[in-house]
């Protein structure tokens, strides 16, 4: 089996004119091609040896997602050294964890910004050698700083005097060696040191190339964090495969990237794939009767038209769906680029509504499932073969079973080694067959998809002795476009309640159609007409669930959640003990 650092190896000399990373620098995209790649991480890796860097030394990377995050990480882990990838959203006292608990002896920073957080804690780093930082507007940085250019460059000068090649180097990496350190944020808890090597890596990589295809020209639009496993492990794969990868400068950039970038590829966290799906319908919401028909008459052929592939009915199909992406479709996938043709989602279920516009649209997402400690994916809905509501079928190579309280387990060769400096915390979740215990609940179907009902942790239990499982209650909520975050309270209680954060850019916008008047968010929840509305949304979603299930009483709360206030993860998942603690007061008056 191969390593990373030969995988880029094979893959930079057969393409070496190819461009493949691309960034942007005042306000254009300029791309760094294969050779160009290659030449910067043989001259990064011997720049670490100068610095005193060591095959099994640890290297923090905290960053953005930038050109240099890939040349530092696959320059580091290729020549046998172990990275471990930082958050640029890390409070500081995880920051100071992380790195003493990895033992990191270098740390590469983006930029001025970061450098500071990284000095306001510096005297509690105890292993922390030099800083490395990768983007520097001033001359005056702390003595123990060097900045990227410095390192490549010394890195040029060794190799030009006859210092080991990076090729040598990767040549002695064994598939067993640990390749990096992927720290879990997790909803609680401390973070957990996740232990990847190379066959870890390499396996993930193989496995999805029997379920994603990917052609030369293929673009992948990079915004998810690098730090998540999800993106990281995507971005091996487009690379791996002589494809593009174009860095958008945060989430934020999105829209405006997606039209200049022009990506074939897209990975998310389904949030993204919920925004847009709000923002395209929000939109047709305030269109004219005449132009909402049009739109879901579209709509409606795509749909008959995915439906009736294989059959007698497909050629009418195909017709009214040429006309319908004719004069409907192609302008709202314009506005994503006009190029978009996969989409992966991961890292949280997506709403089988969501999936299905997108299809119907013309745009498939493939959904999937796993864990940092999977080394991402263990399912995928295969494009030509996707079931919305599940994330479908095994990959090649890994095993899915059910066990105890219907929680899924994981075996194969992408379990992760272990979790570092932790072989208790191992033990409990990787079992004496090798099965990886994911704390996850779900279902196989006859077919083998995958279904995820809930996390065995987040389960409520009420006062009557009833198990809810919160999330697919929220999911509901969270499909109205009047809705941006939910959460389902009612562990030890007598009855459901949820917490509900509005979606303001919709409710403000109704809240004028209906001439209501409001000067402030607080002013606004608190309106008579705004709590009648979402009373009928609760009602609704009551209507689906069983006498145990249905939510009793609501809260509507004024601030989104965030993760600068640690109410989410990086991923964007909700953080429910700090919710809960939060709004502690605004919990017990619903159970007054």
């Amino acid at each position: 089996m191969d390593t990373v650092g030969k995988l880029f190896l094979e893959t930079a000399k057969k393409y070496p004119d190819k461009e493949v990373l691309l960034y942007k620098h005042e306000g254009k995209f300029h791309a760094i091609r294969f050779r160009e790649f290659l030449q910067k991480v043989e001259c990064f890796a011997a720049g670490l040896e100068a610095l005193g860097f060591r095959r099994g030394d640890r290297l923090a990377i905290f960053s953005e997602n930038l050109p240099q995050w890939m040349i530092c990480d696959i320059a580091t882990i290729g020549a046998g050294g172990i990275d471990v990838p930082l958050y640029t959203s890390l409070t500081p006292s995880h920051l100071e964890y992380i790195i003493n608990d990895s033992g990191s002896k270098i740390i590469v920073v983006s930029n001025e910004q970061l450098l500071k957080k990284i000095l306001s804690i510096r005297s509690k780093l105890k292993t922390i050698e030099k800083i490395i930082i990768l983007e520097s507007n001033s001359e005056r940085t702390p003595e123990e700083a060097l900045t990227f250019r410095e390192v490549v460059e010394t890195g040029r000068e060794r190799l030009e005097s006859g210092s080991e090649s990076y090729e040598k180097r990767v040549s002695t990496v064994k598939p067993s060696d640990m390749a990096t350190i992927m720290y879990t944020s997790g909803t609680t808890g401390v973070p957990k040191g996740v232990m990847l090597s190379h066959r870890n890596i390499t396996a993930e990589i193989y496995a999805l190339g029997k379920s994603i295809e990917v052609e030369k020209d293929d673009l992948l639009i990079s915004f998810l964090p690098l730090s998540h496993v999800l993106e990281r492990m995507v971005e091996y794969f487009v690379i791996f495969n002589g494809c593009g990868v174009g860095y958008s400068e945060n989430i934020e950039a999105l829209a405006k990237n997606l039209a200049k970038l022009k990506p074939t590829l897209l990975v998310s966290v389904p949030r993204v794939y919920e925004k847009i799906y709000s923002m395209i319908s929000d939109g047709v919401e305030r269109e004219s009767e005449f132009k909402k028909k049009l739109f879901h008459w579209a709509l409606k052929s795509g749909r008959a038209y995915r439906e009736n592939r294989g059959t007698e009915r497909n050629r009418i199909s195909y017709i009214k769906n040429l006309i319908a992406e004719k004069i409907v479709l192609s302008k709202i996938k314009e506005r994503l680029g006009g190029r978009l043709r996969m989409l992966i989602s991961g890292g949280a279920p997506l709403y089988k509504e969501v999936g299905e516009f997108f299809s119907d649209l013309g745009l498939v997402i493939q959904e999937g499932y796993g864990l940092t400690e999977t080394t991402c994916a263990v399912t995928l809905n295969r494009r030509d073969d996707v079931r919305y509501g599940t994330v479908g079928q095994p990959l090649l190579g890994i095993e899915i079973a059910i066990g105890d309280r219907n929680e899924i387990l994981v075996r194969g060769a992408v379990i992760m080694q272990g979790y570092y400096k932790d072989g208790e915390g191992t033990r409990k979740v990787i079992d004496d067959e090798g099965w990886l215990h994911t704390g996850d609940v779900g279902f196989l179907d006859s077919d083998n998809f995958l279904t995820i009902t809930d996390r065995l942790k987040d389960l409520i239990k009420t006062s009557g002795g009833k198990y809810v499982a919160p999330q697919q209650i929220e999911n509901a909520f969270r499909k109205n476009r009047f809705i941006s975050q939910a959460v389902v309270i009612g562990d030890r209680m007598k009855f459901i309640t949820a917490i509900l954060v509005p979606d303001f850019g919709v409710l403000e916008r109704y809240a004028e159609d209906e001439k209501i008047e409001f000067s402030s968010k607080p002013e606004l929840i608190n309106n008579s007409k705004i709590i009648s509305l979402y009373q009928s949304i609760t009602d609704g979603i009551n209507k689906e669930l069983a006498t145990f299930e249905k939510v009793r009483r609501f809260s509507l709360v004024a601030d989104d959640f965030r993760i600068e206030s640690e109410e989410l993860t990086p991923t964007l998942k909700v953080k429910r003990g700090i919710i809960l603690e939060k709004y502690r007061d605004v919990i017990e008056k619903m159970y007054d």
